[in-house]
């Protein structure tokens, strides 16, 4: 069995229906507005049928009535309008490059056309009375697939507008195509329930399975030989897992209404469904499928689209509501009304950007907590951080990446420059003089994070020590109460030089300034808020040690006030109703402690 690998697919996403040519959907306005706003919006003269991001999120490409548009998402402003005669599908090769879309000819037939990079690659009609209503195109756009409403499948090569096969299928209506990311297999979906897959490279059918309601939507995962089906009918829907091996299926989840969107996680794990009962499904693979949670956009879920590392969902419905639900528990990250009912949706790899097909515009939303978020770097020890010219210094880093993993490390001093792209060296050629060491790391995206830094002194340089800060229990972070005294201790040592004595201290606070030049205070000054503490010390000879640092938080004292005592004055064991409430200046828990003078 032949498997996709690690191929991505960027799945177009088509208005529930749009290819069916006789489905007609009832939407319901319930008003505009909303929390989140898009970054822009595009007025169509007619509803958005198709709409398809890259994975990289810099393609958009959409359909309405006799149009295709081709964006990059930084602009409203479409890069390319293509006219055709009237409406057909389209498709979005993953990484933007390749466009495959259907239109009818002049000559009554319909055309086929591809676009590399918004140039016309061939657009020869194709079989006059064929009705296109589905196509797709491998994540590299090397294949491409048609189906027709008289039952006809036609795969093709990027580079010739022959097909390399057809299938012919004895029901009328192919509805829905699907070709896998990696091009190994074909799907076709009819209007009388036939599911139906092949090898792309021989055209042979692997198997059929046979008793579906309608089909509305197929998606293959992107790295698994899997493949999710949506079907139904008014009365009906089942949401289906198939491997490509088997017309078994590994899922079979009914419910009452129609199922007329799919997703499917990357890996195959889960798959969800948009129904025309107004839900959200997500449904886990495991042991033949068990519904994890729902989500209730209000009515019809007109089309969902699963970001590709597949965290999130977009929903949107007839109603106008657009929700981002987080597959973990199917809690939105948020929902917006949108200003018409959605038609289709589109998700990027990462999920930050989401366009959203209407039946008057298209709309393009960004979400910055699905965007890559850059790495931290953390320098986890320099030994010694005073040394003579000549010694081994040993430098050692980590990082961490919320969203991938750590990959390079970039050392730096601010003295030598460079040093090293390790996580873990040593060097014994660092000039004389104070360095500020940097590191930074490199995320699997390629994005780099802040740089962090420290100092070490290379010379005859005394070395400072800070004391645990009382009343903290010991070393590292504390929080004292505002207003509590707070002693801090700080001693050195000479590295070679025991002639030069320690002859001066410096102390000084990130949010309070300089505190003090003595080896030992105590203050009771400290504004409220975190306070990196900073310390250092000088020799006779004039050389100051590089800084240590401490950190601590000074903790605002709450304030409580009595709301009222009802009633008062009060009879002996008389009930007696106390109200009280408390405010802390860093809006922390408050807890309540009641006393009595008396009692």
């Amino acid at each position: 069995m032949a498997n996709d690998g690690d191929a991505r697919g960027s799945r177009t996403h088509r208005a529930a229906g749009a290819s069916l040519l006789l489905l007609a959907l009832a939407c319901l306005a319930l008003g505009a507005g909303g929390e989140k706003a898009p970054e822009w919006e595009y007025i169509l003269p007619s509803p958005a049928t198709d709409i398809a991001l890259s994975d990289d999120g810099v393609n958009l490409s959409a359909g309405w009535g006799n149009r295709l548009g081709w964006f990059y998402t930084n602009s409203s402003v479409p890069l390319k309008n293509f006219q055709r005669d009237v409406a057909g599908p389209m498709a979005l090769s993953a990484d933007g490059k390749y466009l495959f879309a259907a239109g009818e000819g002049n000559d009554g037939g319909q055309k086929l056309t591809l676009w590399e990079e918004r140039a016309k690659e061939w657009n020869p009609p194709y079989g006059a009375a064929m009705t296109i209503t589905d196509v797709d195109v491998s994540a590299d756009g090397a294949y491409l697939v048609a189906g027709d409403y008289n039952g006809n499948i036609y795969v093709f090569r990027r580079q010739s507008s022959t097909p390399i096969w057809t299938a012919s299928l004895s029901e009328i209506g192919v509805l829905q195509v699907a070709i896998s990311p990696g091009g190994t297999w074909v799907a076709a979906g009819t209007q009388t329930g036939e599911i139906h897959l092949y090898e792309r490279s021989s055209g042979n059918e692997s198997w059929v399975y046979p008793s579906a309601p309608r089909i509305y939507d197929l998606e293959f995962a992107r790295e698994a030989p899997l493949l999710a089906v949506a079907s139904g009918s008014a009365n009906s829907g089942q949401l289906y897992l198939f491997s490509n091996a088997s017309n078994e299926p590994l899922v079979d989840y009914p419910i009452s209404k129609a199922f007329t969107s799919v997703a499917v996680h990357r890996n195959g794990s889960w798959l969800a469904g948009g129904a025309d009962d107004g839900k959200v499904y997500l449904i886990s693979a495991q042991g033949g499928g068990t519904e994890e949670w729902s989500y209730s956009l209000g009515t019809s879920v007109n089309d969902i689209a699963a970001n590709g590392v597949g965290t999130h969902l977009l929903a949107g419905g007839g109603n106008k509501q657009l929700a981002l639900l987080a597959v973990a528990d199917g809690v939105p990250l948020w929902t917006t009304t949108v200003e018409d009912p959605i038609t289709c949706v589109a998700a990027s790899w990462r999920g930050e950007y989401l366009a959203v097909g209407q039946e008057d515009r298209l709309a393009l939303f960004y979400e910055v907590a699905l965007d890559n978020q850059p790495p931290n770097a953390t320098i986890v020890s320099i030994s010694p951080s005073t040394a003579m010219p000549g010694w081994n210094v040993t430098f050692s880093g980590s990082g961490e990446d919320s969203d991938g993993s750590v990959v390079g490390y970039y050392w730096r001093s601010s003295r030598d420059g460079g040093l090293s792209n390790e996580a873990q060296f040593n060097v014994s050629w660092l000039s004389a003089g104070y360095h500020t060491i940097f590191l930074k790391v490199q995320d699997n995206d390629g994005l780099w994070g802040a740089e962090v830094s420290t100092e070490v002194a290379i010379g005859d340089f005394p070395t400072a020590t800070l004391e645990p800060v009382i009343p903290c229990p010991g070393a590292g972070d504390c929080v004292v109460n505002q207003g509590d005294a707070v002693t801090f201790t700080g001693s050195g040592t000479p590295l070679t030089n025991v002639s030069a004595a320690i002859n001066a201290f410096w102390w000084e606070s990130s949010r309070d300034g300089p505190l003090s030049t003595a080896a030992q205070f105590s203050t009771s000054a400290l504004s409220r808020g975190w306070h990196t503490i900073t310390f250092r010390i000088s020799n006779t000879d004039g050389f100051w040690s590089p800084n240590v640092t401490a950190t601590l938080r000074v903790n605002g004292q709450p304030t409580a006030y009595i709301a009222s005592v009802s009633p008062n004055p009060a009879l002996v064991g008389q009930t007696v109703m106390l109200s009280g409430d408390g405010l802390d200046p860093e809006g922390d828990a408050v807890a309540y402690l009641w006393n009595s003078s008396l009692d």
